[in-house]
């Protein structure tokens, strides 16, 4: 199965934006008729994982179903079993590594929450298996946000993220390779004026955790100059300088550039040239990689549309148009 970061279209047919992130894959295949406790496991790095669907109760070292462990009642910040709360009710501690600081937790019963690392046992993450929240074995993870990472192959469930991230490829791996990106319910969870405006979607279907997006870059997004200010982390040409989207037509961020040229057919946001916007000049439901121009010239005063076209604003953007 596939999941991908997407984003829908966000504006009308003068500033229609399509998105698409990555797409990371999670393999399942084992899922034999197991019952609750049958199994014996124990957590990393002894490798006696339960099968799918199954997480290991580290009190009792047996398989039991996702849905069974307890909400992990109240722990401290960064507690241990020792002094990290009240037995859930499922009979299993408190999580070690959660509640993160400041998060508000869900509360829906048998699920545990990837954004707050809430709802699970001490040694455990809560991150996806099978598209769905679930509580699984710490790993240890060190790798913070944007930064690159690394897991088992096209599985993110051993991923070296922090508790909290899940890895993800960008849109072309070969070229930006795979980064971190934060588990999120709102832009509070979010750090450095990132938004946390990207679903996760498997099959079309989007699943109930969202992630943020990259943060706001101080560059400008037009032909020609659309380089990231932040080129340590991620450098042009590899990555390039587009508008944010939709809902933020004045913002501006760096990601994985695309390769469509201007006026070519185009169906996501970051799919164009750094400088390109995907857009639906025309109102047609026909998207093209359309130029961007500054409407301030104190922007950009070089970047021009050319004799033949005029620099239409895009929807909400007081800074940003495009050649039309």
């Amino acid at each position: 199965m596939q999941i991908s970061k997407h984003r829908p279209t966000s504006l009308n047919k003068q500033g229609l934006f399509v998105f698409l992130l990555a797409t990371a894959g999670y393999v399942a295949c084992y899922n034999p008729d197991v019952k609750d406790g049958a199994l014996s496991c124990a957590p990393p790095p002894a490798k006696k994982a339960c099968p799918d669907d199954f997480v290991c109760n580290t009190t009792i070292n047996k398989c039991v179903p996702a849905g069974s462990i307890g909400t992990g009642g109240v722990t401290g910040q960064g507690g241990t079993m020792g002094g990290g709360g009240v037995i859930g009710t499922g009979g299993i501690p408190g999580m070690c590594v959660g509640p993160l600081p400041g998060c508000k937790a869900s509360n829906v019963a048998g699920t545990c929450d990837p954004s707050c690392q809430a709802g699970c046992a001490c040694n455990q993450i809560c991150s996806l298996s099978n598209a769905q929240p679930t509580c699984l074995p710490d790993t240890k993870g060190t790798k913070k946000v944007l930064q690159a990472c690394g897991g088992d192959g096209p599985s993110a469930l051993f991923d070296d993220c922090k508790a909290g991230n899940i890895c993800l490829p960008e849109w072309a791996p070969e070229v930006c390779g795979k980064h971190c990106f934060r588990y999120c319910k709102d832009d509070t969870d979010c750090a450095g004026g990132a938004h946390c405006s990207v679903a996760l979607e498997v099959a079309k279907q989007t699943l109930p955790v969202k992630v943020c997006d990259n943060p706001p870059e101080t560059c400008a997004p037009v032909f020609g100059t659309a380089n990231c200010s932040n080129g340590t982390e991620r450098p042009s040409p590899a990555f390039g300088c587009y508008i944010m989207g939709g809902a933020f037509p004045d913002q501006a961020v760096c990601d994985c550039a695309g390769v469509k040229k201007e006026d070519e057919l185009c169906e996501f946001e970051r799919e164009c040239k750094p400088g390109l916007v995907c857009i639906d000049p025309l109102g047609d439901k026909i998207t093209s990689c359309k130029r961007i121009c500054p409407l301030r010239s104190a922007d950009t005063a070089k970047v021009t549309c050319g004799a033949t076209k005029t620099c239409t604003p895009l929807s909400g953007s007081q800074r940003w148009g495009f050649c039309k």
